[in-house]
């Protein structure tokens, strides 16, 4: 399913607070066949410009991950448009429920590895601690290794944004 970042999160193709452009989240249950054992995954792309819009869809995911989910695994990913010292992201890490996220990238026990930004920009340039790309589970998962994947050959990117991978 997905669900629009928005006061309307029903509503198709609705724009949010203070967002420049619409944006949605998007999710599925998947269920291993062997174990049994399902587990949400959620991704979404926050507003690049509207302070606000991204407050208020970092509030807006944390209520509906724990109304679709319960209290099944989560996986959270996404371009979040903030870094880690950030109010929205502070609030995926501390909501006011009893869901809990944690960042991979911090909790990985093997050591981090790749660049310390994922965004890149038009100029494929990155600048140190501007990672905005973002992999949260649940704070029971068990993380083995994260990374940002510098995949540029001379000069140039596939994208504007590094791979970031747990």
């Amino acid at each position: 399913g997905n669900f629009w970042l928005s006061e309307a999160p029903d509503s198709a193709g609705s724009l949010g607070w203070d967002a420049m452009c619409i944006r949605i989240a998007t999710w599925v249950q998947l269920k291993d066949k062997k174990s049994g054992v399902e587990l949400f995954v959620f991704n979404t792309h926050f507003d690049h410009m509207g302070e606000v819009a991204r407050l208020e869809s970092a509030k807006l995911l944390i209520r509906k991950i724990s109304e679709i989910a319960g209290k099944f695994p989560v996986v959270l990913t996404g371009d979040f448009n903030c870094l880690k010292d950030s109010q929205p992201y502070n609030l995926l890490l501390n909501p006011f429920d009893e869901m809990k996220l944690i960042d991979c990238r911090y909790s990985a026990k093997a050591k981090l590895s790749g660049p310390d930004f994922s965004f890149v920009g038009s100029e494929f340039t990155g600048q140190q601690g501007n990672i905005i790309d973002h992999i949260f589970v649940s704070d029971n998962t068990k993380v083995c290794q994260s990374t940002i994947i510098e995949n540029c050959r001379k000069g140039k990117c596939p994208s504007d944004h590094l791979p970031v991978m747990t």
